[in-house]
């Protein structure tokens, strides 16, 4: 990312400040927010193996296409906090801890993505299949990292609705 395009960059997202500080009520509070062992089998409890065959069963049911959509909803999730480095350094969040609210949105949002890709993983190792992984990237430019990562988080949105009507789908039948 060349640092000469760094006032722009910081122009589009100055821009978009008021958007964001209104939208910080959005992010739930770590106390608050969901965790993948949420949904998971407890593997310390003692029916440890009744949670776990539970949890498989369901999936006995699903076609390659259902498993291959699982598959395609991992390898997204997991890199959609990528972006978050790029962002981060346009936002001068270099300590990770700054109160604007670029830097607040993006540690929220980073999380709440690096909790669906756990999930996912968790979901995948549990069902007994392998795990998929993503090299981090750089984006090079806010015009590139913004609508990449907005687009990609609606296409996983959209990724995620389409797995949970496939699932159901074959769980009734």
């Amino acid at each position: 990312m060349s640092s000469a395009n760094l006032p722009r960059q910081r122009e589009v997202l100055d821009g978009l400040r008021d958007v964001v500080t209104g939208n910080l009520s959005l992010l739930l509070p770590v106390e608050k927010a969901w965790q993948p062992t949420d949904f998971l089998p407890d593997l310390s409890a003692a029916d440890w193996r009744d949670q776990l065959e539970r949890f498989r069963a369901p999936a006995e049911q699903l076609s390659d296409d259902v498993l291959v959509v699982l598959v395609g909803n991992m390898v997204t999730e997991e890199a959609l906090p990528n972006y978050s480095v790029s962002l981060n350094i346009i936002a001068q969040d270099h300590s990770g801890t700054s109160d604007e609210p670029w830097a607040q949105w993006l540690r929220g949002w980073t999380a709440e993505e690096n909790r669906h890709g756990d999930l996912l993983n968790g979901s995948t190792i549990q069902l007994g299949s392998r795990q998929a992984g993503l090299r981090p990237i750089a984006a090079r430019s806010t015009r590139h990292s913004i609508p990449v990562a907005s687009r990609a988080a609606r296409c996983t949105t959209r990724i995620h609705l389409d797995f949970c009507r496939l699932f159901e789908c074959a769980r009734r039948n």
